[in-house]
């Protein structure tokens, strides 16, 4: 697996509908990370889907997007999976799935016509979607006492610095989330905002959303 400091994903399940003669795509996203999810996903589409005449899909896993499968479902080879694995790389997302369920309605489209509708039907579906940013962060232990709290809590909020865990007493134990690519910067700045020294190590390290 490739290295990567951030990566963008869909947070929750969102489902969008678009027609063409007659046709009725419906486009479902949802966040995945692993194939046990794909499958327990579209194993519950499919049951609640039974009269759908197919139901094409593709997804990227991975941070950095290095697992990817198409499927067209009984649709002409190459017309349904690959449009939609098309849209999520457009949309540079990945842990997603991106199913796309057809209710035929009695027109055949012809290959072309097909392939744009299921790529459409994902695009729109993907734009739609709640994507959120990802960021690789190291975790940082800080005790702070809690006079100097205030600033330190400012710039942490004006900052958009997540706050992990925090307890509060005559001193503070925080945990915070610094990007990785810029955390020594937000340290210095901390060390900066206060006169006196303040305990602050290193723990741990994950990916947070920002």
């Amino acid at each position: 697996m490739v290295s990567v400091n951030e990566y963008k994903t869909v947070e929750t399940t969102s489902a969008l509908e678009f027609d063409e003669k007659k046709s009725r795509f419906i486009c479902v996203v949802t966040h995945v990370e692993t194939t046990n999810d794909v499958d327990e996903f579209l194993e519950k589409l499919r049951k609640n889907n039974k009269d759908a005449k197919h139901i094409a899909y593709a997804y990227a896993l991975g941070k950095d997007a290095s697992i990817t499968k198409n499927n067209d479902d009984n649709e002409p080879a190459g017309t349904a999976g690959v449009p939609i694995q098309n849209a999520i790389n457009e949309i540079k997302v990945t842990d997603t799935l991106v199913a796309v369920v057809r209710y035929f309605g009695g027109i055949k489209l012809g290959k072309p016509k097909l392939s744009r509708a299921y790529h459409t039907s994902a695009l729109e579906g993907l734009k739609a979607a709640k994507i959120v940013k990802m960021v690789d962060c190291a975790i940082y232990a800080l005790s702070i006492k809690y006079p100097d709290f205030v600033p330190i809590g400012s710039y942490l909020r004006d900052n958009h610095l997540p706050i992990v865990s925090a307890e509060y007493g005559d001193v503070v134990s925080l945990r915070v989330a610094f990007p990785s690519t810029t955390a020594e910067k937000h340290i210095s700045e901390l060390k900066m905002k206060i006169k006196e020294e303040f305990l602050c190590s290193k723990v741990d390290s994950a990916f947070f959303k920002f």
